[in-house]
């Protein structure tokens, strides 16, 4: 299940990035004059991303493609387990802008017969407004 785990944190990493970023002092959404936003974003991700994916419900939802028994207290310490191990790696690969569908295989917790879970690929405002109109 550490794969399954791996995608899901990379996949909220990713939503949770897109807003974090805008409160980073060098960007355009950043206004002066609206004070210290407290944490460091990519502390927030860390912290967000952990309470969004380490808990009961969203772990026993995860996709379990090997049929692999759940045992929930063991899916909560693998959970905190990578992102202890390989959390600081995430938010390199977020802030780095670099594939993060493929983040879980780089860092060697998924393997060649693992699948890719979720739809990693980012939808733009113009696309949804492009579908709409058809």
């Amino acid at each position: 299940q550490r794969c399954a785990i791996c995608q899901k944190l990379a996949f909220e990493g990713v939503q949770v990035w897109r807003q974090a970023k805008t409160t980073k002092p060098g960007s355009p959404y950043h206004y002066i004059g609206a004070g210290s936003q407290g944490k460091a974003p990519e502390a927030m991700v860390l912290e967000v991303v952990s309470k969004k994916v380490c808990n009961r419900n969203v772990l026993a939802q995860l996709p379990n493609p090997k049929g692999y028994a759940l045992h929930h207290p063991t899916l909560h310490y693998e959970c905190e387990d990578v992102l202890e191990n390989f959390g600081d790696g995430l938010i390199d690969a977020l802030t780095l802008g670099e594939d993060i569908a493929a983040f879980c295989w780089d860092v060697d917790i998924c393997g060649s017969s693992d699948g890719r879970l979720f739809d990693f690929e980012l939808e733009d405002d113009d696309d949804l407004e492009e579908s709409s109109s058809e």
